[in-house]
């Protein structure tokens, strides 16, 4: 049976799928779909912030309180990466 995907595309939704499941997701969402063509591109994951070279924050607006976290988080990175610490910080979501 012949995929109906290029091998490059089914490799990012290989790697999408793991990563929804690293992050305890039962279904492959957009957030899941980036770090599935950035792992397919090479890079690596931390959760550390202090490791990273670079932040990617997905935001939501639609319950105040992660509004709220994700300007605080935001604010906080956007220091990081003045200082010099962060080479990127990459915002995305509905924010």
């Amino acid at each position: 049976m012949t995929s109906q995907f290029s091998p490059k595309v089914s490799e990012v939704l290989a790697f999408s799928r793991e990563e929804a499941t690293r992050l305890a997701s039962s279904y492959v969402g957009p957030a899941h779909l980036l770090l599935g063509m950035l792992r397919e591109k090479g890079y690596c994951f931390t959760d550390d912030e202090a490791q990273a070279d670079a932040v990617v924050i997905n935001t939501c607006c639609f319950i105040n309180d992660a509004k709220e976290e994700s300007i605080n988080t935001i604010l906080e990175m956007a220091e990081l990466k003045k200082s010099g610490r962060l080479k990127a910080l990459i915002v995305t979501g509905c924010l």
